[in-house]
């Protein structure tokens, strides 16, 4: 596991910052572009929710769904999978556009940890889990 890192100097790089599998499901955690962090949830092929929009997917995770694709996260790839996720880039959120903007000051937003991410990304697929998600 690698700690959250927002730095706009490194804005051209992703770094995955955890991957595992809970509850039969595998998961990502990215910092992409070191300004804010994503969690995906891999939902392989015969999955209840595989290839289902994640607008009709009713899951309680930050902010809700934005994202469900064939592309992997991590390779920027097209695989059989079906990869769902969230982003930590809502209001009240810490990203680096502060920096990007030259504001110049500190923002009282939340800047996430890690371990903060892996509770929420267990949560989240519990909560698949509670909708009649199995990858068995």
């Amino acid at each position: 596991m690698i700690e959250m890192e927002y730095n706009f100097s490194k804005r051209n790089e992703s770094v995955v910052l955890d991957e595992g599998k809970y509850n039969g499901h595998d998961y990502i955690i990215m910092n992409v572009h070191h300004d804010h962090p994503c969690c995906y949830i891999i939902i392989p092929n015969g999955n209840k929710f595989y290839e289902v929009n994640y607008d009709n997917i009713p899951l309680d995770c930050h902010g809700g769904l934005t994202y469900g694709s064939h592309c992997n996260p991590k390779s920027g790839k097209e695989d059989s999978n079906w990869y769902i996720g969230w982003d930590y880039a809502h209001l009240g959120d810490h990203t680096t556009f502060d920096e990007m903007f030259g504001y110049g000051i500190e923002d009282p937003w939340h800047r996430y940890f890690t371990k903060e991410l892996l509770c929420d990304v267990r949560a989240t697929i519990d909560e698949l889990i509670k909708l009649g998600s199995s990858n068995d």
